[in-house]
């Protein structure tokens, strides 16, 4: 992946370029205000239109990043702009439907992270789980943990859950260690249950206590 990106804000130029995205009063695609944690913005997305509008190549960009670092996440197939754009749809109609909703972490255009926060359906509809990635230049600083902190505050909100969860798949050390920072633990153990590069691999349910 080369040199990690800066992540810290960046001098003159990274103030001039805040300064002039003020000037033109784009407004961000939010429901929820927006916050800044180190320069980067932590947006919450409730509104299908807005989903809509962020940028798709830089989502595929944000996903095939992942990919190419054999990222602990469920597919290792790159997307391409057909593919991202039907995913995006997808993700919209459900946050229509009031299903889910979506923290994004943005550096300027680019996608520093993206967390999806759903509703279960059916008798499984007072439970909500959340899934959570941060492109690698930009860990190591805490914001995969403001956005799931975000996230949990936004969903109780939102949907006063009964149960809160996640997976995570074996191997993926800081993932664990940032959950059970949160109060998170681990409640059920799907032994070899991800094949992951030529390995099976655990995947483990955690849920807050």
């Amino acid at each position: 992946m080369g040199k990690k990106r800066p992540f810290l804000p960046r001098g003159k130029k990274r103030a001039e370029n805040l300064g002039a995205f003020s000037a033109r009063k784009i407004a961000p695609p939010i429901i929820f205000k927006m916050v800044v944690y180190l320069g980067v913005k932590i947006s919450v997305i409730k509104n299908r239109r807005s989903f809509l509008q962020l940028d798709t190549r830089e989502l595929m960009s944000h996903i095939n990043l992942l990919i190419g670092e054999h990222a602990y996440i469920l597919t290792n197939h790159p997307f391409n702009m057909k593919e991202e754009d039907a995913w995006k749809h997808t993700r919209a109609a459900e946050i229509a439907a009031g299903d889910k909703m979506v923290v994004i972490a943005q550096d300027g255009k680019c996608v520093a992270g993206i967390c999806e926060v759903k509703r279960g359906k059916g008798k499984e509809r007072y439970n909500m789980n959340f899934s959570m990635s941060v492109d690698e230049r930009y860990r190591g600083h805490g914001l995969g943990k403001a956005m799931v902190k975000r996230a949990i505050a936004e969903g109780k909100k939102a949907w006063k859950p009964h149960k809160i969860f996640l997976f995570y798949e074996e191997g993926n050390a800081p993932a664990r260690q940032l959950y059970e920072s949160l109060g998170f633990h681990e409640t059920v153990r799907l032994k070899g249950y991800i094949y992951h590069y030529g390995k099976f691999i655990d995947r483990i349910m955690m849920e807050i206590k």
